[in-house]
């Protein structure tokens, strides 16, 4: 863990720095950073590859945020997490919820940054101090940062070493650069730098000549087991109240995510989580999009829709599309900067500039923060979203106020701790939307992105749009392949709308099956006597599992399909003996449910493409078992599974997967696929499956 005494002593840089010199080396490096904040957490991530996570005692119960980091260090070979303040700097005087607290939850060892500008054998009266405040923070080394001689790094070293028992791992100079330029929220962040890498390979350099990497490697390595590996996973945390996933078999709504220069504040897990209760994401620019897809809810969160403000307001034919959207009853659920643009207007250096306009209140920005810490809220009104009584915990950071009086505004929170829209309320409500200025983080709040699936669906229900629209967007397609997309339309003469008919049958046809499918399903899990607990199944099936009884999770499997689920989010577990019997279940599944396998597959190869989590580490594992079992259904991937066998940490996973398939299908897997393969190893760029 890199912690400093202070903000603005270094530990950005140091951390960036080390993770992209670890990298240089071969490393894989799982970025976190302590606290709730968005932007330096999307630099780290930036810098190691795989997404930055945030840490968070006070959002996160601490079997969640230790399952969160065991779960995206699985398949890392070390973590490096950013601290944040002063290392004893929480929520009060005994710093409740400081880098401290969080360093001996997880049993982190401590780096310490020090300013070392016009100072010497006071950096060694601060270490003191920091080990005598707390010796059971494992205090294990101090970097020096702003050095201004060799003189003085001389000085305090000797000081340091006949003072403390804390070694010095490096001592670097002062930069001539601003490497890492700051504006009102922190950071200019990683999106919107001109040039990322090129910055992050300067820090990575500084690192690696002026600090003792190997021994921060040591010292990685030297860290205790984390010993709290019992919370679900994401899958598993999607699940609603009653024990049901908000979709089940319904099938899967699709939620628009506003994401772009403009809106880039989003923790990993609250999409993860979205997805893992039924959702399609569909990423948004309200920047650059001139229309809006099909969508039945949107996700808009937080960002510098302020600096982007002209660009947004110029964009009127996205921001029409939306406004109509909600008027019709889309379900919002809107943070901060995605309250900002559902304003009338922002206010910004004496010129206002006209949003979507569905809030009826105007965006001030201001030159100081209003509103800047964690929050607690306690929902008091009825809404789309969540039950009266519930309890939130998040954060908010605002430049920004509504402009006049949050009385005159329809409010569903109430705030216990913290500032929203004033008052002490927060949660705009406008038809089905909920604006705010808290953000909320999924692992701390469970239930929030099962109600925004289920608030989608309701809304499917109520307005009957879900079906036609995606049969629409299925005949797009259709017209699009014969290539009469632009020379058909409803309102075309009589022959015109007799061959539109014609097109939308097979649309419909497919449509209409899986309206059986549904029915089917639906029949089968509430046959026997009302419907089955989802809290029963996953009990059942991780029971099964654990004791390697593979035998008593078939029946199971074949008798509903949202076994499948469960299996998943055992994958994610640290004990490899469980992983695999829930690989093989997951293979078995096959047999009964394909389509559903079929789609498990996709998400796996997606999440080695994009290194993300324990999905990365395990995918081999469960693609291993599944080439056992039901090796056809690999087949469509195959291409990618020989892509990413190039990298030298899926490798040997996926050697042996593609042997299997190519022995269990060996008339399937084409010839030029084979010559690809032959030319890949003879170029060393591939695994070798001869």
């Amino acid at each position: 863990m890199v912690a400093g005494l202070a903000g603005d002593t270094g530990k950005s840089l140091v951390a960036l720095g080390l993770i992209r010199a670890l990298k240089a080396r071969g490393f894989k490096v799982a970025p976190f950073k302590k606290g709730p904040d968005f932007i330096d957490a999307a630099w780290l991530g930036a810098a190691a590859g795989p997404k930055g996570r945030n840490l968070d005692t006070f959002l996160m119960s601490p079997s969640a945020l230790t399952q969160s980091l065991v779960r995206a260090s699985a398949s890392a070979d070390l973590a490096v997490v950013e601290g944040n303040r002063g290392l004893f700097d929480g929520l009060d005087a005994k710093g409740t919820h400081s880098t401290a607290a969080l360093a001996k939850l997880t049993g982190t060892p401590v780096v310490l940054v020090v300013d070392a500008t016009k100072t010497t054998r006071t950096v060694a009266a601060l270490v003191l101090g920091c080990r005598k405040l707390d010796p059971e923070v494992n205090l294990a080394g101090v970097i020096l940062n702003r050095v201004g001689t060799a003189r003085q790094e001389k000085v305090i070293r000797e000081a340091l070493a006949a003072d403390t028992d804390v070694p010095v791992l490096g001592a670097i100079r002062k930069l001539r650069d601003q490497h890492l330029p700051s504006r009102h929220l922190g950071l200019v962040t990683a999106f919107e730098h001109p040039d990322t890498k090129e910055v992050l390979d300067k820090l990575g350099k500084v690192i690696e000549e002026q600090v003792d990497v190997a021994s921060l490697i040591d010292l990685a390595r030297s860290a205790p087991p984390l010993q709290d590996a019992t919370a679900p996973a994401i899958a598993d945390a999607a699940l609603a109240e009653d024990g049901e996933l908000a979709s089940e078999s319904r099938g899967r709504v699709s939620i628009g995510v506003l994401r772009d220069r403009a809106f880039s504040f989003y923790y990993p897990e609250n999409l993860e989580a979205l997805e893992a209760a039924g959702a399609d994401l569909v990423f948004l620019s309200p920047l650059n999009d001139s229309e809006l897809p099909h969508i039945d809810a949107l996700y808009a969160g937080g960002g510098f829709p302020e600096v982007h403000a002209k660009k947004l307001s110029a964009n009127r034919a996205f921001r029409d599309a939306l406004a109509e959207r909600i008027a019709e009853g889309l379900p919002v659920w809107a943070e901060c900067g995605g309250l900002s643009y559902l304003s009338q207007a922002i206010e910004q250096d004496g010129q206002s500039h006209p949003m979507v306009g569905v809030l009826p209140l105007v965006v001030k920005q201001s030159a100081r923060p209003q509103g800047h810490g964690y929050v607690v809220a306690r929902v008091d009104s009825e809404n789309s979203f969540l039950p009266i009584g519930t309890e939130l915990k998040g954060h908010e950071f605002h430049y920004s106020q509504v402009v006049g009086s949050a009385a005159e505004l329809t409010t569903v929170l109430t705030m216990e701790r913290g500032v929203g829209v004033g008052e002490a309320r927060d949660g705009i409500q406008v038809g089905k939307v909920v604006a705010t200025y808290t953000h909320l983080h999924a692992l701390g709040t469970p239930a929030w992105a099962p109600a925004l699936v289920q608030a989608a669906w309701e809304a499917i229900d109520s307005t009957g749009r879900g079906e036609p629209a995606r049969l629409a967007a299925q005949l797009r397609g259709v017209m699009a392949a014969r290539g009469t997309e632009d020379t058909i339309s409803p309102t075309d003469r009589p022959a015109a709308k007799q061959r539109l008919r014609q097109l939308k049958l097979p649309a419909r046809k497919q449509a209409e099956e899986r309206m059986v499918e549904r029915d089917q399903l639906t029949h089968k899990l509430r046959s026997g006597g009302g419907r089955r607990s989802a809290t029963g199944l996953r009990a059942q099936i991780r029971r099964a599992v654990q004791e390697d009884r593979l035998a008593d999770v078939e029946p199971l499997i074949a008798r509903d399909a949202r076994a499948i689920r469960h299996l998943v989010g055992l994958t994610y577990q640290p004990d490899p003996k469980l992983r695999q019997t829930a690989a093989r279940g997951i293979a078995v599944a096959g047999n009964y449910h394909p389509k559903l396998v079929e789609d498990v597959i996709r998400r796996l190869v997606w999440a080695m493409n994009d290194e993300s989590g324990t999905n990365a580490a395990t995918a081999p594992e469960v693609l291993q078992a599944i080439a056992t079992e039901q090796p056809e259904l690999l087949l469509p991937v195959v291409p990618d599974l020989v892509r990413l066998a190039a990298d030298e940490n899926l490798r040997d996973g996926l050697t042996e997967t593609l042997r299997t398939i190519v022995a269990r299908c060996p008339g399937k897997v084409g010839a030029s696929l084979s010559e690809s393969l032959s030319k890949r190893v003879g170029e060393g760029g591939c695994c070798d499956i001869r």
